[in-house]
């Protein structure tokens, strides 16, 4: 009778709790569709940052549909419905429909031309040049069967995709249709006017991509976030917009991934573009269906020759060469413009050595600083403890991995030398979960056992002559000091054919100025490249996009 009793109390508050959530959801998705602009979104520390995108939101309202009152029902089956405007046009491209008002509050505060260029300038690089699929057709939805987005005065948010009908592919047991709609005026805003929106069409024009072709696992939404993000800076890479969330991460690095709202994650996409080449990024989306996202990342690592510990613990090294630490040329293009990694585990070091006890969340950078000021100078030990325990990252997420670090002024047996001066010891029961990191003085250890600056696709992408001098292109294997490179048109004409120094300090690559052999700079577009070193070829892709 008790165990009984003590059941129906728990789900009674179950029930109430899930009633409060369902009501907040509800209270907030009215909010968003019905207010006008009220306060720009803002950057603030932890999970009280401002919603980036209502995509989210609305998705998570579809999905609970059937749960709420009946009144709730009506009040959301008007709001979901597609805005009305007075105006729509095809983009010059022919890919999407752009809708918007001539006059009154939903009038756009910026150009719409620039806006429906943007707008197939997100189809080209997304759908052209990373080769996902385009969004599903949603019959006549909208006028036709092209994705649409709506231009609309909306609440906070830079802009929101909703959730059409769903239905039954190969890919996916349900997925929608969808349309997506941008704030028609960023004033006050972290970026505003004419960028602003362009971000965000990139951005929202992926969330139709995503659950077009792949569906909607609530559980994943950070990795919803962390890719449409990571698309604003792929597109439109001299807009910095997407920096303005990165804090969140360099904060909380000891949070398991899932925790973070996505935005700050979109580092990590560009991490693996970068290292791996751009096919990774659609390569994880195709195994989302049936898996969630962390261990979808794990399976498209490991059709890259990688694991999940080596590649996780290497961006989590990238992350340390922010800031003031950044080095001009290498790893984050924009690491300059990042924040440090915060909040370490810091602790006084001393001649007999040092011990630190841990409890790290899985899929997680753990920063730890010993200070030594014995001394005739000060040294900062910094370790960067990375748990790369992916399953328990994509099923468990609140499980803790218990370690001790050891640091130490003389080799003993079990150490590792740091240099002449430290060793280190992670002991750890599950120690093939955990890989460490060591920097003295905010150098990197010489026992690294991780290539943290290897590149294998070129970057920047895409390339923006207002914004760039030069594209670095991963080189073959050789011995050769130079590489022989040809630039081809998507009709394979031939527009530039050269001989390039491979650079070989820290990394294989030439640069190349993007210019033509009559040394003009070239038209919008996606070009092939091809370069030989000695027998070794290496093929792929680079866009070139102009304002």
């Amino acid at each position: 009778m008790k165990k009984s009793l003590c059941l129906i109390i728990f789900l009674i508050i179950a029930q109430q709790s899930w009633a409060q959530n369902l009501d907040s959801l509800y209270n907030a998705y009215v909010k968003m569709k019905t207010e006008s602009r009220i306060t720009a979104p803002t950057v603030a520390s932890g999970k009280s940052v401002k919603q980036k995108s209502g995509f989210g939101l609305a998705a998570q309202i579809r999905m609970n549909y059937n749960k709420f009152s009946a009144s709730q029902k009506t009040v959301l089956s008007q709001l979901s419905t597609r805005p009305t405007t007075d105006t729509s046009f095809v983009t010059p491209l022919g890919h999407l429909r752009i809708h918007y008002d001539l006059k009154g509050a939903n009038k756009p505060n910026y150009s719409i031309n620039q806006f429906a260029a943007a707008a197939d300038s997100a189809y080209e690089y997304e759908i052209g040049y990373l080769n996902f699929p385009p969004p599903p057709s949603d019959g006549t939805d909208g006028g036709d069967s092209l994705y649409d987005i709506y231009i609309q005065s909306i609440s906070g948010e830079y802009g929101y995709t909703e959730l059409g009908d769903m239905f039954i592919n190969s890919a996916s047991d349900s997925v929608y249709n969808a349309y997506s709609v941008v704030n028609n005026d960023f004033t006050g805003f972290y970026t505003t006017g004419i960028n602003a929106a362009k971000v965000t069409v990139a951005h929202e024009f992926h969330h139709g991509v995503q659950v077009g072709n792949y569906g909607f696992r609530n559980g994943d939404l950070f990795f919803y976030e962390m890719t449409s993000t990571s698309m604003e800076h792929f597109v439109f890479g001299y807009i910095k917009d997407y920096i303005a969330y990165t804090s969140d991460y360099f904060d909380y690095p000891y949070h398991t991934f899932s925790w973070h709202t996505g935005y700050d994650l979109a580092i990590f996409n560009i991490y693996l573009s970068q290292k791996f080449g751009n096919g990774i990024l659609k390569k994880t989306w195709e195994y989302i269906p049936k898996n969630k996202a962390i261990k979808a990342i794990d399976l498209a690592l490991e059709d890259y020759n990688s694991t999940f510990l080596n590649a996780l613990a290497t961006f989590n090294a990238w992350t340390f060469f922010t800031g003031y630490r950044s080095i001009a040329g290498m790893y984050f293009e924009d690491a300059r413009y990042y924040p440090v990694l915060r909040n370490f585990t810091s602790t006084s070091y001393t001649s007999s050595g040092k011990t630190l006890s841990l409890q790290t969340e899985p899929v997680s950078c753990n920063p730890l600083l010993f200070i030594n000021s014995a001394g005739s100078t000060t040294d900062s030990i910094c370790i960067l403890l990375t748990n790369g325990d992916y399953k328990d990252g994509a099923d468990s997420p609140s499980t803790l991995t218990a370690s001790n670090y050891y640091m130490a002024s003389s080799y003993q047996t079990g150490y590792k030398k740091i240099n002449l001066n430290y060793y280190s010891k992670l002991e750890s029961q599950y120690s093939s979960r955990l890989k460490d990191i060591a920097f003295v003085n905010n150098q990197i250890s010489a026992d690294t056992t991780i290539s943290i600056i290897e590149i294998s696709s070129p970057y920047p992408q895409p390339f923006n002559y207002s914004k760039h001098t030069s594209i670095v292109i991963p080189a073959p294997d050789g011995v050769s000091s130079e590489a022989s490179l040809n630039i081809y048109t998507v009709s394979m004409k031939l527009v530039y054919s050269g001989s390039l120094q491979v650079r070989t300090t820290d990394r294989r690559f030439v640069r190349w100025p993007a210019l033509d052999n009559s040394n003009s700079k070239l038209a919008n577009g996606v070009y092939f490249y091809l370069i030989k070193r000695d027998d070794n070829i290496l093929k792929g892709k680079i866009v070139i996009q102009n304002d």
